[in-house]
This record gives C-alpha cells, structure tokens and sequence, in this order.
C-alpha cells in the first residue's frame, strides 16, 4: 500500500500524541493499563482533529467539475451561452505573482480552463485564432487541499508562465459550489486577458497554472491547444 506524505505526517503525530501521553500517564497513574487506555483515548482524539482539514479537500484533479458537471450541461455559465467574457467587479488583479512563481509542477491544486475567448467571440473549434486580436481565458481553480480557493492563476503557453497576461481571481462561480458541496469555492473563478501579438504565428498550447502557498506553480486541466495565423 501506498503512502502519501500527508498520510505519513498524521500517522506520525498520532503515534507521537500516543506515546508522549502514555509517558505522562504512566507516571501519573502507576498503572500501565490505563495509562494505555487514557493514551489510546488521546490518540483517537488527535486523530480526529488532525483528519477534520483532509475531509474538506477537493479532488485534485483538473478538469473534475466537468467530469462531474451537473446535468444542466457544461458547468461553466460562460462557456454554456457562448457570453462574452464576463464584469471584473470584485475580482483581484494577480498578475504579479505569476513574476515569482517556481516552475510547474503536479499535485495539491484542482480547476479547469473552461473556455478560450479570441476578441468577443469564442475561440472556433479548429483553435485557429488572429495574432492581431486580444485573447481571454475563463475557468476556476482552487488549493485542492485546503478545499478553498488558491493564492492564485497564471496562464501556462507552452508550459511556460505567459508574463504578458493580465490575471484576474475572485470571480463568482456558484456552479462550483454546487458540485463540490463546499460554499467556499464561490470565489474561484478567474478571467485571465492577453494582449494582442503576445502569441507567435504557428500552434501553442495552453494550460491553466495554480498558484498555491510557497511560491508553489501547479499545472491543472486539460490543455487546450491553439494556432495563432
């Protein structure tokens, strides 16, 4: 069996809680018997607490709202009309991070890139799009563990943090609310805009970055690729 490192990390604190209130006890109560039961009791309650944030996670996994996406179609509002790309109002500009963050990796972030919006309309499905115009992605994200919304997003074009993007989080998305039970995710929707020219001519691909605590950049979702004329 396989073990993750959080795994290890409760194991470790309760064997710990185990054994340092087993000494206490032990020394108190002069009997080893129930300095056992009161250390196992201990223990339990360690556990408890300790397995109360794992319980709240979200699958970490890209792309799981709309592997699990409500029977009223596409879970993402925008990207079911066709809408052109939504108000910023309340959203926050996170643009800056993306300058510090490490290299992508995997692991420990959940969302998706819902939908690709070149100018005001939606990118066709050929992926072929106009170096002269502007282009606009849409989607959630989230800090799969903490079940909450993450630090913030970047836009990964060819795996590569694009700093020419202008990344906007905190958009409303009560859809993925809906799926994952958890009224904290209502905050993680993100609108990230790029200027035009910021592409070359030929095919790209590109892929939603999580920015999680620790400088952490985690690639999530399905890509989606592109051809720049």
């Amino acid at each position: 069996m396989a073990f993750g490192l959080d795994t290890l990390f409760l194991l470790a604190w309760v064997l710990a809680g185990f054994v340092v209130v087993r000494l206490v006890a032990i020394r108190s109560l002069r009997d080893a018997r129930v300095a056992n039961t009161v250390a196992a009791a201990v223990a339990a309650a360690f556990f408890a607490g300790a397995l109360w944030p794992f319980s709240h996670r979200i699958d970490d996994a890209g792309g799981a709202l709309h592997a699990n996406a409500p029977a009223s179609g596409d879970a993402s509002p925008a990207a079911a009309s066709g809408a052109a790309p939504p108000n910023l109002a309340g959203a926050r500009n996170v643009s800056i991070g993306c300058a510090r963050a490490g290299s992508p990796e995997a692991g420990g972030a959940s969302g998706n890139l819902d939908v690709v919006f070149t100018g005001t309309q939606r990118l066709p499905p050929d992926g072929v799009m106009r170096q002269s115009a502007w282009y606009d992605v849409q989607g959630w994200a989230a800090d799969a563990k903490a079940g909450a919304p993450a630090r913030g997003v970047c836009l990964l074009v060819d795996g590569v943090v694009d700093r020419t993007a202008q990344a906007y989080y905190g958009l409303q998305r009560p859809d993925v609310v809906t799926v994952y039970h958890n009224a904290r995710l209502l905050l993680s929707g993100f609108d990230i805009r790029v200027p035009a020219g910021s592409l070359a001519t030929g095919r790209h691909r590109l892929q939603l970055g999580v920015r999680l605590y620790g400088r952490r950049l985690v690639a999530v979702g399905a890509p989606q690729d592109v051809t720049v004329r």
